[in-house]
């Protein structure tokens, strides 16, 4: 999958960045509002990085959402599974 290096969100710029989180490994992706920075886990499918995009720029356009929302609409989107359509 071919990520832009940026996204506009809003009106400002969030660069795109890929990381193990080595820390973490099993962390899918952060949004960093200082920087303005979506960092993505490089381990994870197309479909699982298409969605953490949608999911960490959900935060990054709504900071005052709850994960709990955001998990929602992540949710809401996989289960339209537009990676299987035929």
């Amino acid at each position: 999958m071919k990520l832009p290096n940026a996204i506009k969100i809003g009106s400002d710029w969030w660069v795109i960045k890929m990381t193990t989180f080595e820390e973490e490994p099993d962390k899918f992706g952060e949004c960093d509002f200082e920087n303005k920075c979506i960092r993505l886990n490089v381990n994870q499918s197309s479909s699982d990085m298409f969605y953490t995009i949608i999911h960490e720029a959900l935060h990054a356009a709504i900071p005052d959402l709850v994960e709990e929302a955001v998990i929602r609409y992540e949710s809401t989107l996989r289960s339209l599974d537009i990676f299987n359509k035929k």
